[in-house]
């Protein structure tokens, strides 16, 4: 995935976000979270959203997107995963399998934001997550995940989003 990638995969997660204000005042928001190892420290974000469908440019694949941020939406993690297939079922799916791209921002809607993405850098290799789908309704996604490391590609620094775990409301 390249830089370029990083303004739409943004712009996918603060639509989450901001559509998900609504829903959280309808349902009760303590029931939604993603919970993401930073660095080794834990980290639980309730502004989150999840969203479930057909490709908008190819109806031959199914997308799901899972976003997450502080209440500032000053940081921002989200995923997605591509199956080419009309649905995406519960399982494990592996980064090196499915086009998975994540992403970690620092600094959202600031003159100077850090994006960090799944990568490959000369010094620790490839960036490698396993997404496991433990439920999927037509109100709700949840799951959790494992992985090793986000590459901010200006500079090679990596962090570390280790493992993590959802329950986020559907959108769509």
């Amino acid at each position: 995935m390249t830089l370029k990638n990083f303004p739409g995969l943004l712009l996918i997660a603060f639509a989450l976000l901001t559509s998900s204000c609504k829903k959280d005042n309808e349902d009760k928001k303590e029931n939604y979270y993603v919970k993401i190892k930073i660095d080794g420290t834990w980290v639980t974000w309730t502004k989150v959203a999840g969203e479930l469908g057909q490709d908008l440019g190819d109806a031959t694949k199914t997308n799901l997107t899972i976003a997450g941020s502080d209440d500032a939406s000053k940081t921002v993690f989200d995923f997605s995963l591509q199956v080419e297939d009309t649905k995406i079922s519960i399982g494990t799916y592996k980064s090196v399998d499915y086009f998975m791209p994540i992403s970690y921002v620092t600094g959202a809607g600031t003159s100077d934001p850090t994006f960090y993405t799944d990568s490959y850098i000369d010094s620790g290799g490839d960036s490698e997550y396993t997404l496991t789908l433990t439920s999927i309704t037509d109100k709700t996604v949840s799951g959790k995940f494992t992985g090793n490391f986000l590459v901010d590609l200006n500079n090679e620094k990596t962090i570390d989003i280790t493992e993590g775990e959802f329950v986020v409301p559907r959108i769509r």
